[in-house]
């Protein structure tokens, strides 16, 4: 039996829609006078919509957050400067194509 591999559409999709959700709100969050960070350090993605609420974190100060069990899923979105996100994107990218080919 020949064995096909399979192309690699969600890993494809989900480093295309990170990066575009990233250098949107991006873009956004440096238009904003308040905000004097470069691209090399600006926070954007889902972070930049829900401030707060999709940062992986299990606590703040004195509130738990073990229990929003959407940060756990949500906090892929939300990436610290350009060296972030294209890291990200670029190991993903070389580890997922593989296995998501292979699987």
């Amino acid at each position: 039996k020949m064995l096909t591999r399979r192309r690699p559409y969600f890993i494809v999709l989900m480093c295309s829609v990170t990066s575009l959700l990233w250098l949107f709100m991006a873009f956004k969050e440096s238009g904003k006078p308040n905000v004097i960070l470069s691209w090399i350090e600006v926070m954007a993605g889902l972070e930049s919509l829900y401030p707060g609420k999709t940062i992986l974190a299990i606590h703040n100060g004195c509130k738990d957050q073990r229990l929003e069990i959407w940060r756990l899923w949500s906090y892929q979105f939300t990436h610290i400067g350009i060296v972030h996100i294209c890291q990200n994107v670029f190991m993903t990218l070389v580890l997922g194509v593989p296995l998501e080919g292979f699987h």
